[in-house]
């Protein structure tokens, strides 16, 4: 396996932790957030496939 789970729970808690701080702080998502958490969706969904053969795409 090329990744460990950890990168997963990783990428998770990265997102999720994103999004309860802009909530938390009434902040509205800039170009920059929005593009973040863009690419750390698309990070999560390469790794799932890759490592589970799960297309999410």
């Amino acid at each position: 396996m090329l990744y460990g789970p950890d990168i997963i729970c990783a990428l998770i808690d990265s997102i999720e932790a994103y999004g309860v701080y802009m909530a938390r702080n009434n902040v509205a998502a800039s170009d920059t957030d929005s593009a973040n958490i863009y690419y750390l969706t698309r990070l999560l969904r390469a790794i799932i496939s890759d490592c589970c053969g799960i297309n999410i795409h």
